[in-house]
């Protein structure tokens, strides 16, 4: 299944979103562009593969993002900015093998960062806080 841009226009007001288990593997660019309210967002078991750097724009009040159980190898840079709000990121279950600070960048709000079960590579200081 794949997010089309826009798909969630008509649902400003809209504080949760849980889309968990649905055979998701790709999300449009500004998907949730219109979703300012959105507090919650799940992807929890999902195909998603890559994080784009506009995939997420404009969930600026967003406060758990769950993408647990997906096949995430890529976080593109900037992928993050417009998410100063959130608090909790959950990527556990993933294939991340290079996680860098840069990563999150503009999450200025995070208190929790959920990463366990990922093939994190630390040879050569891969991992970089």
């Amino acid at each position: 299944m794949v997010v089309t841009q826009h798909r969630f226009n008509s649902l400003p007001a809209l504080e949760e979103l849980y889309l968990e288990d649905n055979d998701i593997y790709e999300i449009h660019d500004y998907s949730f562009a219109n979703l300012t309210n959105l507090l919650i967002l799940d992807f929890e078991d999902n195909s998603i593969e890559i994080l784009t750097t506009n995939m997420l724009r404009g969930l600026t009040s967003l406060k758990d993002l769950i993408l647990w159980d997906n096949d995430i190898y890529d976080i593109e840079p900037d992928c993050f900015l417009d998410l100063g709000s959130l608090e909790f990121l959950d990527l556990d279950g993933n294939d991340l093998e290079v996680v860098t600070r840069f990563m999150f960048k503009g999450l200025v709000s995070l208190r929790e960062l959920e990463i366990d079960d990922n093939p994190i590579y630390s040879g050569k200081g891969y991992i970089l806080f």
